[in-house]
């Protein structure tokens, strides 16, 4: 049995055209290999471009982004140098570091229109709770809005720490039940 071979050679401008283009709405649960793809489109740049400015072979750069390997920090680092953002945009988000956290909160914004607003001098994240263009936003709000109403419970003294704990544990799935 014969294999296919491919008769028209990639050029250069061919391989500035990747067969998908990554959603921004997709990149906070997004592997870095996708963040990586998704940045390197913004800033106009083939891989075998990236892998150059980064020292690394364009199959390196190609199993990153296609997620069969994924970067060591160091060189993340260097990938977010040449594409010009803070490595932390390629990490995995983690709630533990104060600069994941923020991370967070800036793909929340874009999924959910989450904005930032200084109310009374001190600092507000606002929800707008109905808008039809935002999926899922007025559901959302609503659970925010649930949550909110068992911390003012704890604020007010009328549950322990350990009950908002539990409570926040549980949510949704085992709230729904009792």
């Amino acid at each position: 049995m014969k294999k296919e071979t491919r008769t028209k050679k990639n050029t250069p401008e061919d391989s500035r055209k990747d067969s998908y283009t990554p959603s921004l709405t997709k990149l906070p649960e997004a592997h870095p290999g996708y963040r990586i793809r998704f940045y390197r489109l913004r800033a106009g740049i083939t891989q075998k471009e990236l892998a150059d400015q980064c020292g690394l072979n364009e199959s390196t750069v190609r199993n990153y982004e296609l997620g069969n390997r994924t970067p060591k920090n160091d060189v993340l680092d260097k990938i977010a140098d040449v594409l010009n953002v803070d490595p932390h945009a390629l990490y995995d988000p983690s709630f533990s570091l104060l600069i994941g956290g923020i991370h967070i909160l800036f793909h929340m914004s874009t999924l959910y229109s989450i904005q930032p607003q200084i109310i009374d001098g001190q600092v507000h994240l606002v929800l707008p709770i109905l808008d039809p263009e935002i999926p899922y936003g007025s559901f959302f709000a609503s659970m925010i809005s649930v949550w909110e109403r068992e911390y003012r419970k704890f604020l007010n003294g009328e549950i322990s720490f350990d009950d908002l704990f539990d409570w926040e544990s549980r949510y949704p799935t085992k709230i729904r039940k009792q």
